[in-house]
Parts: C-alpha cells; structure tokens; sequence
C-alpha cells in the first residue's frame, strides 16, 4: 500500500514539475515576443522618423532649386514691347512713291491684298524683319498695274508701346527683283537686304546678279548705306 501512495505522490510530483516548467517555458515565451515586439515598434517608429527626415530634406532641396531656378529668372516687365504681329503688317495702311495714278496716297491692305480696278499691291509674307528692340518692322510690298512689270518695295513700319507710328519710309527695289533675304543686324536703325537685281545682260523677267544694300532708317526716309 505504502508502495502504491509512493508512486502516487510521485507521479503527482512529475506532474506538478512538468506543468510548472511549462509554465514557466510559456510566460517565457510570451515575454520573449513581446519584446519581440516592441523591438519591431521600435524599428518602425525608427523608420518613420527617418522616412520623414528624408522627405523634409528632400522638400527642402527641392524649394531651394525652384528659388535658385526662379532667381535667375528674369522677371517680365511691363515695359517689355512686342513685335507686331503678322497680321498686324498685313493689315496695315501702307503709300508708295512714284506709282501710277490709280493709286495715290495711303491705302490699306486686308488680308495681305490691295486691289483696285487694274492695280494690286501684295504683301510678300516670306519677309518680315524684326528691329532687336521689336519696335521696328521691315517688310517687301510687290506692285502691279497690269503690265508686266512687278515693282518691289522696302517699307519700314514702326510702333512704341504707347502708339502704332505705322509707315514711316519706303524705298523701291525695282522691277521684278528676287528677294533673297532682309534683316537687322545688331543695330535698330539698319536694315539689310540681299538680293538679285538685273544684270546689264539680263532679261527683264530673270535678274542673276546678287546685290546686297543697306539702309539707314531716318524719321521718314530709308537712306543707302554705301
């Protein structure tokens, strides 16, 4: 009997060491993850921080690049001048020295054309020549009374930012010549034009000798450059 309670008690006894290490291993366990845990929170809060550092350094850069950028920028001025437009020279009021008698005094173009019984007076939109300043516009008017003849002109048409001046010299080119090229060059008040113009041989319809003239752009004259 006494044999019997022995293993009983002992039984009892592995038992209650069993569960308490269980026990123990447990809570153990437990603690280890929570931890665990606030390691993993740690990190993240870790994280965090630095993702935000990151991007306030980065916001930061990037505000002071547009600064940089924006104050090397040139502010627009009110005082800026624009050219003219196309439009504006193409419908502008223009006069030609030494026409026919169809056409005296000023008229105006619409759409580039100027038409009245047998006379046309053309805007040659291949060439408008913009002054550095944008105040000053050179540009080619052809003519033709019906003949065969087609007379070519040099026109300035000038503007400020409180008027449009419009036409203020003109000077003819001759008959018939080939436009090559007109521009300013570093100067408002000069402009150049290239040319082919008739040679002492050439027939009226076909100029081969390359001519190339400046002028001076007076208060209303356009005087050669020699």
């Amino acid at each position: 009997m006494n044999k019997i309670w022995l293993m009983v008690i002992s039984v009892v006894v592995t038992a209650a060491v069993v569960g308490g290490a269980a026990i123990y291993f447990v809570m153990n366990l437990q603690s280890k993850n929570n931890d665990l845990k606030k390691q993993i929170t740690g990190l993240e809060q870790t994280i965090t921080v630095k993702q935000t550092v990151t991007a306030t350094q980065t916001t930061n850069q990037t505000t002071s690049a547009t600064t940089a950028i924006e104050s090397q920028t040139p502010a627009p001025t009110s005082s800026t001048l624009q050219p003219l437009s196309l439009n504006d020279l193409k419908n502008g009021s223009y006069s030609l020295p030494d026409t026919s008698p169809e056409l005296t005094g000023t008229f105006q173009l619409t759409d580039g054309i100027y038409k009245k019984d047998n006379v046309t007076v053309n805007f040659v939109d291949d060439f408008n020549a913009v002054s550095p300043d944008n105040s000053t516009n050179a540009v080619i008017l052809n003519y033709n009374d019906g003949g065969s003849g087609t007379f070519y002109y040099l026109a300035i048409y000038q503007h400020t930012r409180l008027s449009l001046n419009g036409q203020i010299a003109i000077t003819a080119l001759g008959d018939r010549v080939q436009v090559k090229s007109l521009y300013f060059k570093n100067s408002n008040d000069v402009i150049n034009i290239n040319m082919l113009t008739h040679g002492p041989s050439d027939p009226s319809c076909c100029p081969t000798q390359d001519t190339t003239k400046s002028f001076f752009i007076g208060s209303n004259s356009l005087i050669e450059v020699k």
